[in-house]
């Protein structure tokens, strides 16, 4: 199981970095970053992650926050459709699901950024793929009941529907963030750095390049666990 966490407002125009290192899950891998789950704010929220990828015989789950069956948010690549899915369950009565065709981008070798919002306050879900919006929700959402316990990347909380393929570059905010706060409009594959930018409570970009720990650049010292010795690749975004 994994569990996660991420917080200052900067132009992304010219705040490019390139890491040397990512981590590639090929189907039992996960990370871990539990203690920071009780900084989720399920009233409004921001998901960043750069992914690549690989050709997957079952859905994985790219990242996942949860109380339990009841409350929960989750982002992952669902096979049986092709599609990139980002879900909001509150309270047990309902579930808003954002959806957009990510068939093509199984196997194709190329590094995909991702943003996931969300805002209780608007009844409001957006999901982002490379800087374009791909789909938005705007019906009520539920109330969550309960504090987040676990927060993982690369599987399931059940210890299921393991994702398959490069992750780097992965962020948690407790505000809503824009698509130009989080990544590169002008020059579309570079890789901004969100040190310190506002409402970040979680950074994990995944560049340590050897080791069982994912180091948090927020500044919050929420450490990571990495599970069944992953491979760290130098495939990176730019």
């Amino acid at each position: 199981m994994l569990a996660l966490k991420l917080g200052k407002s900067l132009s992304s125009t010219d705040l490019s970095l390139t890491n040397s290192y990512s981590i590639q899950l090929t189907g039992t891998e996960y990370i871990t970053l539990d203690t920071a789950a009780d900084e989720f704010d399920d009233t409004k929220g921001s998901f960043s992650v750069w992914v690549e990828l690989s050709s997957m015989s079952g859905s994985g789950h790219i990242m996942k926050i949860v109380v339990d069956t009841n409350n929960f948010v989750q982002l992952f690549y669902h096979n049986g459709t092709g599609e990139i899915r980002a879900a909001y369950k509150g309270g047990g009565a309902t579930t808003r699901v954002l959806s957009f065709d990510a068939s093509s981008l199984e196997g194709d070798g190329l590094w995909h950024h991702l943003l996931f919002t969300w805002q209780t306050s608007g009844n409001r879900l957006t999901l982002f793929l490379d800087g374009e919006q791909q789909a938005t929700q705007t019906s009520s959402l539920g109330a969550w009941s309960g504090t987040p316990t676990l927060f993982d990347i690369g599987q399931n909380t059940s210890g299921a529907n393991f994702f398959k393929g490069f992750v780097s570059e992965v962020a948690l905010f407790d505000e809503v963030k824009s698509i130009g706060d989080v990544y590169n409009t002008t020059t579309k594959n570079r890789v901004v750095d969100l040190t310190g930018q506002s409402g970040l409570v979680g950074y994990w970009k995944f560049n340590e390049g050897a080791g069982g720990k994912a180091l948090d650049s927020s500044g919050k010292a929420n450490l990571g666990d990495i599970f069944n010795t992953p491979t760290w690749s130098t495939s990176t975004p730019e």
